[in-house]
């Protein structure tokens, strides 16, 4: 997949996605696609049953050539799920013997409506969309998913101090830092204010997401030139985590939330809602 289309899809814009099995039977369709085909049950459908008859050919045809070559294979796909033409990717993956399909807008392009203004992160819409793929694929391959809760300490004295200006430079600075920190199967958005949440993936125990945490404070304090002189911010981060803690994303969040509360007002860098060493489930 070309470097834009990579950004977008982990810049978590709500795309409309669907995995089939080997035969051809969807296995699970995320939100964006039943909001676009109106179809809100698609559990062990055939795709046959929901593409024009003269394409299923075509898509067979596709399908074996991802599997066959172990690539990704892009076609104009005409009249397919939701009858309109789209530019469909399809990728084979051996693991687990599925395709992912995935039908991209006009443009790789994110829209505005997905970011958030200031930093460029995704919003919290976007984010809540990412999650739900990434709980998916924690739930198929028993593994586990940290959600993370940062609220910056320090930030007001510098916007008060300094104005609003030197405030935007700091955001952005360190919203930058925790994008490259964090890996591409993370997730990350600007929750709101000097908040932001993150979800980092595919954790096999509690203690993994201290060592990520860590990473993560180390890149926000570090100084901060906002033109003239240099600043310092810290985080305070609470961490909740998938399936430990709690199943769906909301609460999960609330928990995160929760133990920031308790990182912040004992003085800690980072607090979990429970314990860190507690073992995840392993494959």
């Amino acid at each position: 997949m070309d470097p834009e289309c990579l950004a977008y899809f982990h810049d978590m814009i709500p795309l409309e996605m669907c995995i089939l099995d080997e035969n051809m039977t969807l296995v699970y369709a995320n939100e964006a696609l039943t909001k676009s085909t109106g179809i809100h049950d698609f559990s062990n459908r055939n795709i046959k049953s929901l593409i024009p008859e003269n394409r299923v050919g075509t898509l067979q045809i596709l399908l074996g050539k991802a599997r066959r070559d172990n690539r990704e294979i892009r076609y104009r796909a005409e009249g397919l799920i939701g009858g309109e033409d789209r530019e469909l990717i399809l990728r084979y993956h051996p693991e687990t013997h599925t395709f992912y399909a995935v039908l991209l807008r006009e443009s790789c392009k994110p829209s505005i409506e997905n970011r958030d203004a200031l930093t460029g992160l995704p919003a919290r819409a976007s984010f809540l969309e990412r999650g739900e793929q990434l709980f998916h694929h924690a739930k198929r391959h028993q593994t586990g998913i940290a959600i993370v809760f940062m609220d910056l300490n320090g930030f007001k004295p510098i916007n008060d101090t300094y104005g609003h200006k030197a405030g935007d430079v700091v955001l952005k600075l360190v919203a930058q830092r925790l994008q490259t920190t964090i890996r591409k199967t993370d997730a990350l958005a600007r929750y709101g204010g000097d908040e932001f949440v993150l979800a980092l993936s595919d954790l096999k125990a509690g203690i993994h997401a201290s060592l990520g945490v860590r990473r993560l404070m180390k890149a926000v304090s570090e100084p901060i030139d906002i033109g003239n002189r240099q600043v310092s911010v810290s985080g305070s981060f609470g961490i909740s985590i998938y399936p430990q803690d709690a199943t769906d994303l909301p609460t999960l969040i609330r928990y995160a939330d929760e133990a920031m509360y308790q990182a912040k007002t004992r003085g800690l860098g980072y607090a979990f809602f429970s314990t860190p060493e507690t073992s995840l489930p392993s494959s």
